[in-house]
């Protein structure tokens, strides 16, 4: 068995939960991304289905929430790769916007080979 370093693993979050749910749930995953991003040089989030919502501008959070889409965009900075799909925009009438630049158009043959080549995988 290959001994890999925290640096060489591939780490790949899927969000297809709505961000603002009432738990806490896209929070702590976003938080978790970014403490891997900081051990890891390839982390990707890929959204799919209401985790779209992410990426999407002008979803704003609720009265005493924190921003998530602010926390997907300092995961961004860090290093995390963000990937969106693209039959999810076409199908979902609620993201038919604008998506916070840096996210890449993605299709379910990408997620496959993501989940492939991953070390972790962590859906939410």
């Amino acid at each position: 068995m290959e001994n890999k370093t925290s640096r060489d693993l591939k780490v790949l979050f899927l969000f297809t939960k709505r961000p603002y749910d009432g738990t806490d749930t896209t929070w702590h995953m976003l938080n978790l991304a970014m403490t891997y991003v900081a051990y890891c040089d390839n982390v990707t989030i890929f959204l799919m289905s209401q985790g779209m919502e992410l990426a999407l501008k002008g979803i704003n959070p609720p009265v005493g929430y924190t921003n998530l889409r602010e926390l997907l965009l300092e995961s961004m900075r860090l290093g995390a790769s963000v990937k969106i799909c693209k039959t999810c925009i076409e199908r979902c009438t609620n993201c038919q916007g604008d998506f916070v630049s840096g996210v890449e158009v993605s299709d379910r043959v990408d997620l496959m080979n993501l989940i492939n080549v991953s070390d972790k995988f962590i859906q939410v």
